[in-house]
């Protein structure tokens, strides 16, 4: 709906996410980190890279509440550990955002679409894409008080499917306790 789209259209769109793909550059101090993100059925897969080179793979299952990890330059074994998603080290899940209770601050303009500013009760702000209720950039700052600035790029709404965020059945997991 373009300029017309109101808060409320903004939270509907969010609800019809059922999938998601995108990448980010987060950028510190003396490095930056590379991640590629889906989403799909409760379920999410990161994959981290730094300087070119493949870190590691993350596999979240927001159902069970375990998350298991991989580092294929380290070895062949993944280890799975419960997680909690409201951790300050969980991943960033930007479906979580309620928009209803964001205060709408004004709008720009982001990779050609138009997008909301919206912020939230923890100070969080949103550039909430009006095409589809999805954020395209997010200014937050993290558990250790540094402020940072992260686009969403090469973003895909309801185009990931499930095998796309399964962990490969041949992975051997050993779970800590």
């Amino acid at each position: 709906k373009g300029e017309k789209t109101t808060v409320e259209d903004l939270a509907l769109a969010q609800s019809n996410i059922k999938s998601y793909y995108f990448e980010q550059t987060i950028h510190y101090s003396e490095s930056s980190v590379f991640l590629r993100v889906w989403y799909c059925d409760n379920k999410m897969k990161v994959i981290t890279s730094a300087d070119g080179s493949l870190q590691s793979v993350f596999y979240y299952d927001y159902d069970q509440l375990t998350q298991i990890t991989y580092s294929p330059a380290d070895n062949d074994i993944a280890i799975g550990m419960v997680f909690d998603p409201a951790s300050v080290d969980a991943p960033d899940n930007p479906l979580d955002d309620d928009y209803l209770q964001c205060t709408l601050l004004g709008s720009e303009i982001i990779d050609r679409q138009l997008c909301y500013i919206m912020q939230t009760a923890e100070g969080d702000k949103l550039w909430v894409s009006t095409l589809y209720g999805f954020p395209l950039q997010v200014e937050f700052v993290d558990h250790l008080g540094d402020n940072y600035t992260v686009a969403y790029r090469n973003v895909e709404i309801n185009t990931i499917t499930a095998d796309q965020v399964e962990f490969p059945d041949d992975l051997q997991v050993e779970f800590l306790k």
